[in-house]
């Protein structure tokens, strides 16, 4: 996955971002529920955040332990 900043036509490869796509093909072959691009104000007691690219939302503590996993490799 390539990453533009604002300001140029410059692409760099982010390892990161690979590994974050990666790890969300992952969660969601998993059966755990992913929100992309997630407002985390509607999260906050204070009603503030940006967008979160991923989160997730285990049911179990066994789906606790997956995403965990996951995120770890």
């Amino acid at each position: 996955m390539e990453e533009k900043y604002e300001g140029g036509n410059i692409a760099i490869r982010s390892p990161f971002m690979e590994n974050l796509e990666k790890a969300i093909a992952k969660i969601k072959e998993s059966g755990i529920e992913l929100l992309e691009n997630e407002s985390l104000s509607k999260r906050s007691s204070f009603k503030i955040g940006g967008e979160a690219r991923a989160y997730a939302l285990p049911e179990s503590v066994e789906q606790l332990k997956t995403l965990c996993t996951i995120l770890n490799e």
